[in-house]
């Protein structure tokens, strides 16, 4: 086997050539291809595959593709044997074929590179594997031996792909200013350094300088692109800029503006990083490194120029077309007069004015209350309580103020501080001393302390309300022990040494409710306490208790509106009607004058009697308009009066309301006071912690009742409360105990089907602590941790899903078959 072309000629963008006369010689180059002749000098019919290796960087194994040519039709020995065709890999990439014995076969190596700066110019070094498999031999040798390689070269031409411009595309000069900076970008998507000499130009109005006019730019690197444009796609390519500086000779005052064109240039300086081949004369006798002037030049696009704006323009349209410039100078100078404005305050404030301060009136104040304040330069400062800005009210004197205290910050201790605040550039507020109280201001209630050995608890003082998160802090909490709400057991959401972390039942109803925290080993941490918990519908009360007075006075301020309007009305009414009256009068009086003057003008004496009667209908007319003005009056007044009416019945509702809540808070209060709640802890033998308190049989059938009633309707979390409470009122009542196991479970099971295991699990142990023997709850209880095991172990979270089977065969009953499918699962995961 021999390769006959070692060296290949690859010229990007066209693909090699078949081999133009038969048989192929061996000295004859082949533009963009080689040949591989196959000689079986064997005695037996040998199979030849044929491919290339290449470990080059930048090579690309779909640039070559080999094919077998077809055997000389003039030599038979030649034909491959009947029944063996020439096998093709797929895209060409190897070629098997079987050459006869003492036959000769031509493979065919076809390179076609495409033209883009992938195909990075240089050299590549590959090898021609042949792999010859040796048909009928008894013992087939190493595949070392029946494996040659053939080294050769392929030489990757370079091709130029460039252009030149400038950014930005159009600078601009005055009379001022005279001088300008742009660049210049020569951008390179050929596969080779790009090597360009700038051509500067000497115009007569127009000097231009640059401090390189030689620039080398450097081939894309894969990945490296360019920003299409104007929707086009991005294109693989690299910019390099060079700095160019221009100057205006020119001194016009007034004119249009005056395009100095830019006619830029750059020569293409031929040094490409593949040596020539022999064949190019251009270069005989240059040495290793060679470069030469081409005629390949770019220039600038046609509109690249220089824009002289003299300071008057010509038309004032050139006016509104130069004006967006101006303005944009405009709006900057203003903003950097403003920024500069407020550093000098903050300098100011830092070095000089450091005198802000302030100091509260009073050391105690409900949470959500008004705290008064004093101090200096208060109004324009971002007054803060512990750290957090909150709402300020000013009134005459600026140096008093009243801060509005968060409701967070019930039962804690606050801290007043003041800091100016830069109203244009608020990042800059952190930057400006800050100036603190160090009086503490106690906002509602101390919370309640408990101390039991080394642990303690503080009991918040707040109002809480029902599904709020009651947070109890202390120390030497840990380990987790148990938590009681109402005499019930309640799951913490989160047990630390230092914080303590429940939910209020959403049931629970206004007025105290009982707390008691146990150790891990039932010793009490807190006994006996309690919380306040509000009544929801008290705020919602009172809002609309407020929205209706508020209703009630607009009615009755636009009442007394339209009671003073009608009033207006009635006296304007009537004073025009006295006067249409008076002046009828005056004519009638004048007319019977002059009739009485001429006792014979019959003319006269009928315009008198025409007076009269005119008048006598005026003072009818003011007498009816008198009337209908009083009767509006009137109405107006009635009106108003009903709306008063309307305003002191709201207001006697919601005095009555808010009498009668403080009288039920009154009657709670008393009613704690005089049987405090209490937690006795005991176990009963069985693993089962019961609480003990006041009872009520009665009431805790009743809420039985309510609590089935709900169960069977389905609506389980408040069953679930109501029977809570019932056997909390009466411990002995079984039918309370059994109706909260079985709502429980059914709770469970609703949440099994939606496929929330770790609740249904939860449910189910809350259920065990009522009935701990229940043997329908443990069965379901270990049919859920199965079910959970088996959604984690089909997960991927194997340990996870072992250590719930575990559970699962901890509560399954001897011979369940819960516990065999839990034992099989575990032995297939091998824990």
């Amino acid at each position: 086997m021999k390769l006959l072309h070692s060296e290949v000629e690859i010229v990007p963008g066209r693909p090699g050539m078949r081999p133009p006369v038969w048989p192929i010689p061996e000295t004859q180059p082949i533009p963009g291809s080689a040949v591989v002749r196959l000689t079986n000098t064997t005695s037996r019919e040998n199979a030849y595959t044929v491919k290339i290796r290449c470990e080059e960087p930048f090579w690309q194994d779909g640039w070559c593709s080999i094919v077998a040519l077809p055997p000389s039709r003039d030599k038979a020995e030649n034909a491959p044997p009947a029944g063996k065709p020439d096998q093709r890999g797929p895209h060409d990439r190897w070629v098997k074929l079987y050459v006869p014995r003492g036959g000769t076969r031509d493979v065919l190596l076809r390179f076609s590179v495409p033209q883009t700066p992938e195909a990075r110019a240089g050299l590549y070094h590959y090898i021609v594997e042949v792999e010859t498999q040796i048909v009928g031999a008894a013992a087939p040798g190493r595949r070392g031996e029946r494996v040659a390689k053939l080294p050769a070269v392929a030489v990757i031409r370079p091709f130029y792909k460039w252009a030149i411009d400038m950014a930005p595309e159009q600078p601009r000069v005055g009379l001022l200013r005279r001088t300008s900076e742009f660049e210049v970008v020569v951008t390179n998507e050929s596969n080779d350094w790009l090597y360009c000499d700038l051509q500067i130009p000497r115009p007569k109005d127009l000097l231009l300088e640059a401090p390189a006019v030689l620039l080398a730019v450097p081939p894309p690197e894969p990945g490296e692109m360019l920003g299409g444009a104007d929707g086009d796609e991005p294109r693989m390519g690299v910019q390099r800029t060079v700095p160019l500086k221009a100057a205006t000779r020119l001194k016009i005052f007034r004119g249009p503006v005056t395009a100095q064109s830019i006619m830029l240039s750059a020569i293409r300086v031929d040094a490409p990083s593949v040596a020539p081949p022999l064949t190019d004369a251009s270069y005989e006798g240059w040495g290793a490194v060679v470069a030469r002037d081409t005629d390949e030049s770019q220039r600038l696009p046609g509109d690249r120029a220089l824009n002289y704006c003299p300071p008057i323009p010509a038309k004032l349209t050139d006016f509104f077309t130069r004006s967006d410039g101006a303005l944009r100078n405009l709006m900057m100078t203003v903003i950097g007069l403003v920024v500069g404005f407020n550093l000098l305050v903050v300098m100011y404030e830092d070095v000089w004015h450091n005198n802000v301060r302030i100091e509260p009136l009073s050391t105690q104040v409900q949470a959500g209350g008004l705290l008064p304040v004093k101090g200096e330069w208060l109004p324009g400062s971002k007054i803060m309580l512990n750290g957090e800005e909150t709402p300020v009210k000013y009134g005459t004197d600026v140096h008093r103020a009243q801060v509005t205290v968060p409701n967070d910050l019930d039962g804690k201790k606050a801290r007043l501080s003041v800091q100016r605040f830069v109203r244009f550039l608020p990042f800059l507020t952190p930057v400006l001393p800050a100036s603190a109280s160090n009086i503490d201001i106690q906002v509602g209630s101390p919370p309640h302390v408990v101390v039991q050995g080394n642990a303690f608890l503080a009991l918040p003082s707040r109002q809480f309300m029902p599904g709020d998160a009651l947070e109890l802090r202390g120390g030497g909490l840990s380990p987790q022990g148990k938590i009681y709400l109402g005499g019930e057991p309640a799951t913490p959401l989160k047990w630390t040494d230092d914080t303590i972390t429940v939910s209020i039942p959403r049931a629970t109803p206004p007025g105290p409710l009982s707390v008691g925290v146990y150790s891990s080993d039932n010793k009490p941490i807190l006994a006996s306490g309690s919380v306040n918990i509000g009544d929801p519908m008290a705020a919602v009360r009172a809002k609309q208790d407020a929205d209706a007075q508020k209703a009630a006075a607009q009615a009755a301020a636009d009442a007394a509106k339209k009671n003073a309007d009608a009033q207006a009305a009635a006296e304007t009414a009537k004073a025009q009607a006295a006067a249409q009256a008076a002046s009828a009068a005056k004519a009638s009086e004048a007319a019977n004058q002059q009739a009485q003057n001429n006792p014979g003008n019959q003319q006269l004496a009928a315009e008198a009697a025409k007076q009269r009667t005119a008048a006598a209908q005026a003072a009818a007319a003011a007498e009816i308009a008198r009337r209908r003005a009083q009767m509006q009056a009137e109405a107006a007044a009635q009106a108003q009066a009903a709306a008063q009416a309307r305003l002191a019945a709201q207001q006697r509702l919601a005095a009555q309301r808010a009498a009668a809540a403080a009288a039920a808070k009154a009657r709670r209060d008393a009613l704690a006071h005089q049987n405090p709640p209490t937690h006795v802890v005991s176990n009963n033998g069985s693993g089962a912690t019961t609480t003990t308190g006041s009872t009520d049989p009665a009431k805790s059938m009743d809420l039985t009742r309510q609590g089935y009633d709900l169960s069977s309707q389905g609506q389980y979390a408040d069953a679930v409360n109501l029977l809570q409470q019932a056997v909390q009122l009466d411990p002995n009542n079984s039918k309370a105990r059994d109706g909260l196991v079985t709502t429980l479970n059914n709770e469970a099971t609703e949440a099994g089907r939606s496929q929330r295991y770790d609740d249904a699990i939860k449910m189910r142990l809350q259920a065990l602590t009522v009935k701990p023997d229940d043997p329908f709850t443990k069965h379901s209880l270990a049919l859920s941790y199965y079910n959970n095991g088996v959604s984690l172990y089909n997960s991927g979270q194997k340990n996870q899903a072992a250590d719930q089977l575990k559970q699962s065969l901890k509560w399954a009953s001897p011979g369940d078959s819960v516990a065999t499918d839990a034992q099989n699962l575990i032995n297939r995961i091998g824990r």
